[in-house]
C-alpha cells in the first residue's frame, strides 16, 4: 500500500479547466505542467522564436557600426537557442547556435519577452538572477541600444 502513495503522484494526472473552460489533462513531471495548462497554452521553440524575432526586427540598429553577436540561450518552456548579429548597422535574427559571439545570455522565455519589448531592464534582469551574461560584458550592455525605451 505504501508503494502505491508514493506512485500515485505520477500515476493520477491532475485535471483543471483551462481560461476557456475545457478540462486540461497535466501530469507532474511532464513539460507540460498544470500553471502552463491554466494559462491556456503551450509555447513551442518554433513560437518563441517567431515573437522574439518579430520583436528584435523592429530594432534600430543603424547607428551601431561596430560587429556584434549575442546568443541567447532559452531554458524552460520553449527552450533552445538563437542569435542576434548587428554587423555594418544591420541587425538579423536566426535560430542557431553562434560560435564566434561576443556574448552568452542565458534566460526563460518569459524574461526574454519583457527585455524584448521594453518592459524589463536588461541589467535589472541581471541583477536579479533572471538573466545570466557570459562573455565580453562591454559588449553585452550594448544589447540595451537595440531594445525599445522602457515606458
Amino acid at each position: 500500500m505504501e508503494q502505491l502513495r508514493s506512485a500515485a503522484p505520477v500515476l493520477f494526472p491532475l485535471s483543471r479547466r483551462n481560461i476557456d473552460g475545457r478540462r486540461k489533462t497535466c501530469y507532474p513531471g511532464t513539460r507540460t505542467n498544470c500553471r502552463e495548462a491554466e494559462r491556456g497554452f503551450v509555447m513551442t521553440y518554433e513560437d518563441m522564436f517567431a515573437k522574439v524575432k518579430a520583436l528584435l526586427e523592429q530594432a534600430d540598429a543603424g547607428g551601431i557600426r561596430e560587429h556584434l553577436a549575442y546568443q541567447f540561450n532559452i531554458t524552460g518552456e520553449a527552450g533552445g537557442t538563437f542569435y542576434i548579429e548587428v554587423k555594418d548597422g544591420a541587425l538579423s535574427v536566426e535560430p542557431y547556435d553562434y560560435r564566434d559571439r561576443d556574448a552568452a545570455f542565458t534566460c526563460s522565455a518569459e524574461t526574454l519577452f519583457k527585455i524584448a519589448s521594453g518592459k524589463t531592464d536588461p541589467v535589472g534582469a541581471v541583477l536579479t538572477g533572471k538573466l545570466k551574461v557570459e562573455g565580453n560584458i562591454d559588449k553585452a550592455l550594448r544589447l540595451k541600444e537595440l531594445l525599445p525605451k522602457r515606458p
